[in-house]
């Protein structure tokens, strides 16, 4: 492993080791060796390129406007907490000051006879159904841990333009799927109603913007390849809204009648299906909609795609782990752990996917300035007017890195790009 050395937990995960195991002293040559005997050498090949690059992203930021942010972004978050007090006001009879503390609210709901044992958030998920006001004792908490985070801790992090530089610590292998992350403050944790108040550090001789391009339902594109599934592909090459086509099957009506409730329904039980849901858990997921489907999930989705259906069948019932969409030689578990069924069926896509994005940042080095990644949503800082040129340079990315990894997927309308927030000038 010449161009990089892998962390333990990066080779613990290649070779689907537990986290506790202790892995045993090989030199480099032998962990190529036994990673490619397993069906593992492309995923190590990916990673040796890419490990360096995502970390790097540690040392990159996106800069907020927090001025924007504190006074107009989390507003109705602010609306939402003062709905929540006046109606606990409401149930407890108590003033403004009382509402506002929860040790208060919970005392003031004894003498009412409502018995909450705890305040911790673990304690009021699992009885907000008790009590009206256990729920909105939940909701304040929700609203209060919102502030607090999103405001309040950034408002201490200010530099003289009023600018927050919001950046996490890159984790280049964070589950067995190889998906890669960020915490402390990883883009995928924040609120989306955030990307609109992104200000993009600017020259006045060169305005800059952050760029959010991002892979269309890159999961099923990949599934649809993978299984050669005539219909999908043509629905993906005709830009039809897949979501809402699943949906005016599930509630038997036209497309055009589709409401966006009944088009997240469909989303939320097409990706439950594809990560392994069974009938049971589809149920709950409809049941806690509110709304009533006129034909099951997994009937449509076995009539409409039955390639699709067979080859998460294959995954689902393998003898082996299926890695990027291919078999590989180990068996399915984790040291003595045997993985759930709806883990075999999900890990062949999730690496598929981790894998396609880690070889389009390494096709994309020195080409394009990538500051963050969230799952297949890559955020560029770029020139004004070098967005179409941006745009070109990714889609070729992605194009390539499905090509050097045997993974076919429709391309025709799979990147959206969107402009975020816009730009601050600065003196650098």
């Amino acid at each position: 492993m010449s161009e990089n050395t892998l962390s333990e937990q990066e080779l613990r995960r290649l070779s689907f080791s537990p986290e506790n195991q202790v892995l045993p002293k090989q030199n480099d040559a032998d962990w190529v060796s036994y990673l490619n005997s397993m069906g593992m050498g492309q995923a190590l090949e990916v990673q040796l390129r890419a490990s360096s690059l995502i970390r790097t992203l540690t040392n990159k930021s996106i800069h907020l406007g927090f001025g924007g942010w504190s006074q107009d972004g989390v507003r109705p978050w602010i609306i939402a907490r003062q709905q929540t007090l006046t109606e606990l006001q409401e149930y407890l009879g108590i003033g403004i000051y009382s509402v506002e503390n929860n040790v208060q609210i919970r005392n003031y709901a004894r003498l009412k006879g409502i018995d909450i044992a705890s305040l911790s958030m673990s304690w009021l998920v699992e009885h907000r159904h008790d009590d009206p006001v256990i729920s909105l004792l939940l909701k304040k908490r929700n609203q209060d841990s919102l502030l607090e985070r999103y405001r309040d801790r950034l408002a201490s992090l200010q530099d003289h333009n009023g600018i927050v530089k919001l950046s996490g610590t890159w984790n280049p292998y964070s589950s067995y799927s190889g998906r890669f992350t960020a915490h402390d403050m990883a883009m995928t944790a924040l609120p989306k109603a955030m990307k609109n108040y992104f200000v993009a550090p600017s020259r006045r001789s060169s305005p800059k913007i952050y760029v959010s391009f991002d892979a269309n339902q890159i999961e099923l594109r990949l599934l649809a390849g993978a299984s050669n599934c005539e219909l999908l592909i043509e629905q993906f090459e005709d830009g039809i809204d897949l979501h809402s086509y699943f949906a005016s099957k599930l509630f038997e009506t036209d497309q055009s009648n589709v409401s966006p409730a009944m088009r997240k329904l469909a989303k939320t039980l097409i990706y439950a299906m594809l990560y392994g849901a069974g009938v049971s858990r589809l149920d709950k997921i409809v049941a806690k909609s509110g709304l009533l489907v006129r034909s099951q999930p997994i009937s449509i989705l076995q009539s409409l795609y039955p390639e699709v259906n067979t080859l998460l069948q294959r995954f689902r019932q393998g003898r082996v782990l299926y890695y990027g969409l291919k078999p590989t030689k180990f068996q399915p578990r984790i040291g003595t752990k045997w993985l759930p069924s709806s883990t075999k069926q999900n890990l062949p896509v999730q690496s598929a996917t981790a894998l396609l994005m880690k070889q389009t940042l390494v096709e994309l080095s020195n080409k394009v300035n990538v500051v963050n990644v969230i799952h297949d949503e890559l955020i560029c800082l770029c020139n004004e007017g070098d967005v179409d040129e941006t745009r070109r340079c990714v889609i070729e990315a992605i194009m390539t890195a499905a090509n050097k990894l045997d993974l076919t997927l429709p391309l025709k309308n799979m990147l959206s790009t969107q402009q975020l927030g816009g730009n601050y000038y600065d003196n650098y």
